[in-house]
């Protein structure tokens, strides 16, 4: 987890967190090192602890060999959201590396890094604690997440 994720109370000014500026002209990740046109998976020093959580030796390098680079444009080419529509679209959070409840304190606080998803009028979260790969981490209950939110069910503990 990022530093600023520890502290909860304040994010880092978006001028020095490109990777905060998400929506309409945000990036996703402009910081991640590229190789030419292309973004391989970084190496895992890069990584906080927590993005970490589970993801042992074994599934590292699982993932890594079978990892492609993707098109740098997807990580450091600004976004174009134009359509308002987007925000009636009914959304399920996962939250991994982070319990949801940070996500609905950060929202309430009008902290820049959650300013889209605070505009989606129908929104359900769900807490999967585990690093950023759910997919390899946890994935059957990842799987049951998805399909809960497909169905909009609960989900039995």
């Amino acid at each position: 987890m990022a530093p600023w994720m520890r502290d909860r109370t304040a994010l880092p000014a978006p001028s020095t967190w490109t990777a905060a500026r998400w929506g309409d002209g945000g990036v996703v990740n402009d910081q991640l090192p590229a190789d030419g046109d292309e973004v391989p998976l970084p190496p895992w020093e890069l990584f906080e602890d927590e993005d970490l959580v589970d993801l042992d030796g074994e599934l590292r390098s699982a993932f890594r060999a079978r990892a492609i680079p993707e098109p740098k444009g997807v990580a450091y080419d600004q976004q174009r959201l134009h359509d308002e529509r987007r925000y009636d679209v009914p959304v399920t959070v996962i939250a991994c590396e982070l319990p949801s409840s940070v996500l609905l304190e950060w929202i309430a606080a009008g902290q820049p890094y959650v300013a889209e998803l605070a505009r989606i009028r129908d929104v359900e979260y769900m807490d999967l604690p585990t690093g950023h790969w759910p997919q390899f981490t946890r994935p059957a209950e990842l799987g049951a997440a998805i399909l809960a939110a497909v169905d909009r069910t609960p989900i039995a503990p």
